[in-house]
């Protein structure tokens, strides 16, 4: 979140954006509770949460437009919390999303209860979160890509389901309310909660059961967004899990390319070995951008103590600091691994 404050150009954590209804107030990585305090104290209608990431361009310069691209009189009954998805304490709202897309704006009412979930920086986006802001709930849900089923109102289950996390992390007993949810979706995130309400109310059977099926949801994306969960869940299943249990991928976390040019193909070779006790299926191998070609297969088996070099390749399009990732997919004790290749083009 640091380099985002930089990117926006701001000092203060916490800034205030002029407006014919009041003032804007953006904040940083506050929590779900801190900011219905906050709303309450300040007297707001609303408050908005924007989830962000430290590398993605976009969402600075979103953050920067809201005092210029829209509907001040609106934002003006706000407070604007810039949350680094990235961080272990923000991971959950990925997690009820079922989200990776940056930015995603959602809007709040002053106690909390879910209105909209708005996806993406564009003028039109800014309308919907104005438009939310008056009340109106016909783009409550503006380019969000459920990536999951759901029979009924789907802001009312997210709704239900952030109830059920918080009464969770209260110690509450959350399993009739997470039952229903179930039965009108299917998703990692709901099948976690009810592993965990479960582990938590001493239930351990049906906990083990809900963390069985957990792991059987096998969806790339799936990977993508819940790898964390992924992890801890197995620690549901056995309190004495450790990771060498598993297939283990070991590889660098960044690569720096320095000297680039526009244009000129430069082939990179990510060494990843297996350090595990078990063999290890890679499933598959993706890219963030198209200038990150893969020259290598997709899929590998690795042996204990194997290792294989993933041959990639990487072309400049424009001059600047430039940041993609490689992601392997895979059925180690991470499912998901990434390694940031990080370029200056010139």
């Amino acid at each position: 979140m640091k380099n985002l404050k930089k990117q926006i150009g701001m000092v203060a954590v916490t800034i205030l954006l002029a407006s014919c209804g009041g003032k804007t107030i953006v904040v940083y990585d506050r929590t779900l509770e801190q900011m219905v305090e906050q709303t309450r104290q300040e007297g707001r209608e609303r408050f908005i949460i924007v989830m962000s990431s430290p590398d993605c361009p976009p969402c600075a310069d979103y953050v920067e437009n809201m005092r210029h691209k829209t509907n001040k009189q609106s934002f003006g009954k706000a407070i604007v919390n810039v949350v680094d998805a990235s961080l272990p304490e923000n991971k959950w709202i990925s997690h009820w999303l079922c989200s990776s897309a940056f930015p995603t704006t959602v809007v709040f009412s002053a106690d909390g209860k879910l209105e909209a979930v708005i996806s993406g920086s564009t003028g039109a986006a800014m309308e919907c979160i104005g438009k939310t802001m008056k009340g109106d709930s016909k783009c409550a849900d503006y380019l969000y890509q459920k990536h999951y089923p759901v029979n009924g109102n789907h802001i009312a289950l997210l709704n239900e389901l952030l109830e059920c996390k918080k009464g969770i992390d209260k110690g509450e007993d959350m399993s009739e309310t997470l039952d229903r949810i179930m039965q009108r979706t299917n998703y990692p995130y709901p099948t976690y909660l009810k592993a965990l309400n479960e582990d938590k109310q001493g239930r351990r059977d049906e906990a083990v059961l809900h963390a069985q099926k957990m792991l059987e949801y096998d969806k790339i994306y799936y990977y993508y967004v819940y790898d964390d969960l992924y992890r801890q869940t197995k620690y549901i299943i056995n309190p004495d899990y450790t990771p060498q249990e598993d297939g283990m991928l070991v590889m660098a976390e960044e690569i720096i390319l320095d000297e680039c040019k526009v244009g000129e193909p430069r082939r990179v070779a990510i060494r990843v070995e297996n350090t595990g006790k078990f063999p290890t299926w890679i499933r598959d191998i993706n890219t963030s951008c198209t200038c990150v070609e893969l020259l290598s297969p997709k899929q590998h088996r690795l042996e204990p103590g194997e290792s294989i070099d993933v041959d990639v390749e990487f072309t400049g399009e424009n001059k600047g600091e430039v940041y993609r990732e490689v992601m392997f997919f895979s059925n180690s004790s991470e499912p998901l691994k990434r390694v940031a290749l990080r370029a200056k083009v010139v």
